[in-house]
């Protein structure tokens, strides 16, 4: 088993890991975007952090270069909080390298969601979303306030992005393009293990009991929408100052805005989005500054 390098552990070093050993079918990397200055993190084997897919993005239009990234919220927070961490780049499909993302299956993971951490060799030790969430804030935020906005953030920003594609009706090919599904038999799937995430069923049990499933999450959603809307102004500020701890937060929240704008503007959520140019213009300069 080799040891994840000290740079990598300053980000994910918290509760001991969940093991699984090598040789099982639970994560099949046939598609590794390796990071592009990974040689940065030293030599021999690393990290692959698993995520539902990928999409390629070209960061200036007088450059060749792209990079390619993951297309949900928390994997993309991940990824950007790991670049600017260890100085490691973002993955790219001409990086060679054993540390980067892959696609895997939403069941390929243990826990039915992803992103996940994999580390290890013969034997594998794997992260679980809601852990890697709670070791970024937990090891980079030392202000209490800080840390009460971050933990803000991801409760709010990831139900919202749950609850558009539970509420909305929304084409097979956006859920294709966000989770790499091919047929409703599989979105029923998706569907079902989605409310369980974020532990949005335990928190908000009303909203799915089997009356009025459908009206009552419409509404939450709507409220939970109004009140993003809202939020505009101070996510902005943030974005105005991305020092300090700022940063993990400022990280956080240009995830959320650039995989709306990507993937979901014919959506309510979308709309809000789009109608705040100067805002989006900023989340994506976090991907130039990597």
């Amino acid at each position: 088993m080799f040891s994840v390098p000290s740079p990598i552990k300053r980000v994910f070093d918290s509760v001991p890991l969940q093991v699984y050993k090598n040789g099982g079918e639970t994560v099949q990397p046939h598609n590794l975007y390796s990071f592009s200055k990974v040689s940065e993190l030293g030599s021999g084997p690393t990290f692959v952090v698993g995520v539902y897919n990928t999409f390629e993005y070209r960061i200036s239009t007088s450059s060749q270069d792209s990079v390619i990234l993951p297309t949900d919220p928390i994997s993309l927070a991940t990824i950007l909080i790991l670049a600017r961490k260890n100085g490691c780049g973002l993955p790219s499909s001409g990086a060679k390298g054993p540390s980067g993302i892959v696609r895997i299956p939403f069941r390929g993971s243990p826990f039915n969601s992803l992103p996940i951490l994999i580390s290890g060799d013969e034997t594998r030790s794997i992260e679980s979303a809601e852990t890697i969430k709670s070791t970024i804030t937990k090891n980079n935020i030392k202000n209490l306030d800080l840390k009460f906005i971050s933990d803000y953030v991801d409760k709010s920003l990831y139900d919202l992005w749950i609850l558009c594609l539970l509420a909305e009706e929304l084409d097979i090919s956006v859920y294709s393009k966000i989770f790499s599904i091919n047929d409703q038999l599989e979105l029923h799937d998706l569907k079902t293990e989605m409310v369980k995430w974020n532990n949005l069923s335990l928190r908000h049990p009303s909203l799915f009991e089997r009356q009025q499933k459908h009206k009552n999450l419409y509404n939450f959603y709507i409220s939970e929408l109004d009140q993003f809307d809202t939020n505009m102004n101070w996510f902005s500020e943030i974005l105005e100052k991305p020092e300090g701890d700022n940063w993990i937060i400022y990280y956080k929240i240009a995830s959320f805005v650039i995989i709306v704008n990507q993937f979901l503007q014919s959506t309510k959520l979308g709309a809000v989005v789009v109608g705040k140019p100067d805002l989006v213009a900023k989340c994506y300069k976090v991907l130039e500054s990597i």
